[in-house]
């Protein structure tokens, strides 16, 4: 009799997000003849909780790769961030969580087989959650271990064109099988549309994420937020925000997911800054564009090295909008801003990509005049820019540089193109008994004999 196991340390309690999202407790052994709908329910939310870890596993990678940080007044010192090499700790850190999450979500498509509402809505999450564990291997690695089952067989990396295509079957799985409710703590078909988009921009399959794009972008859920204040209270305890396409709960009392721990902590121990280099031009007015009302979400003139994009509940450090419960602020994963910029992304230095972009900064901008036309380094420097200040201090920076090509927005990289993939974890090759499955990424050297 084959046992499913979920270790789940925490009861939780997600307020506000529905019946299912409120149940979920402790479950240990749970055998796969015996499953009812009940325990599927608390499965799910059980791997939703665990992705909550993996994304703040992560959360920071891009923003601190990307040169978008510096060292704050309790981090260590950011000397070259883009260093890595096959023992670096984080990246095996990476790797291992990524591993650890899937093993979690392999065992749920193992449990739900049933054609109850419960068993096809943890289909949706899980599928979905594993087409966001390759992605992100994507983006790094390239290349990972396509696993659709818990396994200890040593199974060998696949290419970065295989992983991409995983993901892709991920996704349309997802979406055939229905969500269990909607809101932006679920796996909606809105959510699974907008990884799709995303991960066929990183395919190179343009028209294909411009469609994807649209059809989030289409639906009445959501809408750009057009004051400083009601995109401020996206990543606010009890947010109703119309940007947000898919967030997780965070709702915990043990192990707490803070954001605002590292950017904007109330002990004066936040680990990253804003470099004095980028300070002055990270929201700047320009030919093109004034009046940016992210930066009253994101900074303010009377602090500059504190980051407030996540408001710590202290109204006395420069907070722009309360935060009545900051420690269970939502972890807000895909907003509609970034489908916006994607589609513009995906139409290119064209008419019709100039209009997508032009929509978007008329909701983030006071005035918006745009040239009559741009080289292609201009418009993928325009671009590029939008990025960085819509997504500041939300981890995009590194992955919309590297997807770009754009390496010479890196100051650091010094030639070091290599480092546009990362290294495999030396201790991952270590643990094999075939080391020829895992092939070292191109300019790393293991240290295998």
């Amino acid at each position: 009799m084959k046992k499913i196991t979920f270790i789940l340390t925490i009861a939780l309690a997600f307020a506000g997000c529905g019946k299912l999202l409120d149940d979920i407790a402790p479950k240990h052994a749970v055998t796969t003849d015996t499953i009812g709908e009940s325990d599927i329910v608390k499965l799910t939310n059980g791997l939703l909780y665990t992705m909550e870890g993996y994304f703040s596993n992560k959360w920071y990678d891009g923003d601190a790769m990307g040169e978008a940080f510096e060292n704050g007044p309790g981090g260590a010192a950011l000397v070259d961030v883009l260093l890595m090499t096959p023992s670096t700790p984080d990246v095996l850190s990476r790797w291992q969580k990524a591993m650890t999450t899937l093993r979690q979500v392999n065992e749920l498509l193992g449990a739900a087989t049933g054609e109850s509402a419960a068993a096809e809505n943890a289909r949706k999450t899980a599928y979905f959650c594993r087409a966001v564990i390759y992605y992100n291997m994507a983006v790094r690695w390239g290349k990972a271990p396509i696993l659709r089952t818990t396994t200890s067989e040593e199974i060998p990396l696949s290419s970065e064109k295989d992983v991409w295509g995983f993901v892709v079957e991920n996704l349309n799985m997802a979406l055939e099988n229905k969500a269990s409710s909607s809101g932006f703590f679920y796996v909606t078909d809105n959510a699974v549309n907008a990884l799709l988009a995303k991960t066929y921009l990183w395919m190179g399959q343009k028209d294909n994420a411009a469609t994807y794009a649209q059809k989030v972008i289409s639906s009445s859920s959501y809408a750009l937020a057009e004051t400083s204040e009601d995109l401020a209270t996206t990543w606010c305890f009890g947010t109703s925000s119309k940007e947000i396409i898919f967030a997780l709960a965070n709702k915990r009392t043990e192990s707490l997911i803070t954001p605002y721990t590292s950017v904007n902590d109330t002990d004066g121990s936040w680990k990253y800054s804003i470099p004095d280099a980028l300070y002055p031009t990270l929201f700047a007015d320009t030919a093109v564009k004034t009046g940016d009302i992210r930066k009253k979400v994101v900074t303010t003139d009377a602090d500059p090295d504190r980051i407030i994009k996540y408001p710590n509940g202290n109204p006395e450090q420069n907070q722009f909008v309360n935060n009545e419960s900051p420690t269970t602020s939502p972890l807000v994963i895909i907003r509609v801003a970034e489908m916006h910029l994607l589609k513009a992304e995906a139409l290119g230095n064209t008419d019709a990509g100039h209009t997508a972009l032009k929509t978007f900064m008329q909701k983030r901008y006071t005035t918006v005049n745009l040239p009559a036309s741009m080289t292609d380094k201009e418009w993928e420097d325009l671009l590029l820019d939008e990025y960085l200040r819509e997504f500041y201090a939300e981890g995009h920076r590194w992955f919309d540089v590297k997807r770009f090509g754009r390496l010479d927005k890196f100051q650091t990289l010094a030639g070091r193109n290599y480092l546009m993939y990362w290294p495999i974890p030396q201790h991952e090759i270590d643990l094999l008994k075939d080391k020829s499955a895992y092939p070292q990424n191109d300019g790393y050297t293991n240290t295998n004999n």
